[in-house]
């Protein structure tokens, strides 16, 4: 009740500006290929799940390619990744995030500040993943090679000497179905 006294009115209702924002962008879309998860939450809360290091504007124009779709016939959806991703602040996005990109040539003073560490760390390229692999040793780590890139030999090598010196195999990617002439390699990384 004492708060009601301190209500002011404002002498010119022309200076009040509301923004509206659509909180979910494309809901049939993530529906469709997040089952089973609450997509209202997704995209309303904020907490740091994963860091995606490589080329800025090459992982920008990735995330927002309206190039995928989910569903079958009549009810397939189109949609980007950075609905799902949720990389802080691409696109003139301003609200909540769950990722966020990093320049793959940058210092490590510019990585996202975050009490926890990030359940995944995505390394895009050889230089992405020599650079920042030491920031986030706790994370699980998806790390993508090109082989036509010449930087590819220095991933590799460094991807090897971890495997040459892995804890254990991992059947985390058992099953996935990749396409021709992309390789896939899971092993646990000893501590």
């Amino acid at each position: 009740m004492s708060l009601c006294r301190k209500v002011q009115v404002i002498d010119d209702p022309g200076t009040l500006k509301v923004h509206k924002q659509t909180l979910v962008k494309d809901p049939e879309f993530l529906a469709r290929v997040l089952p089973g998860v609450d997509v209202t939450s997704l995209s309303a809360t904020t907490r740091l799940d994963c860091v995606l290091v490589g080329v800025q504007h090459s992982l920008e124009a990735d995330l927002t390619a309206r190039e995928f779709g989910a569903g079958e016939d009549a009810g397939v959806y189109d949609g980007n990744l950075q609905g799902i991703v949720r990389a802080r602040d691409i696109g003139g996005s301003k609200g909540a995030y769950r990722s966020a990109l990093i320049p793959a040539g940058s210092e490590d003073g510019d990585a996202p500040v975050s009490a926890s560490v990030p359940r995944v760390a995505v390394f895009d390229g050889a230089r992405a993943f020599n650079n920042w692999r030491t920031r986030w040793p706790g994370s699980n780590w998806l790390v993508l090679l090109d082989r036509g890139l010449p930087s590819a030999d220095d991933g590799a090598a460094a991807i090897n000497q971890g495997y040459a010196t892995r804890l254990a195999d991992s059947d985390a990617l058992a099953g996935l179905e990749v396409p021709p002439g992309v390789e896939t390699l899971s092993y646990l990384e000893r501590g």
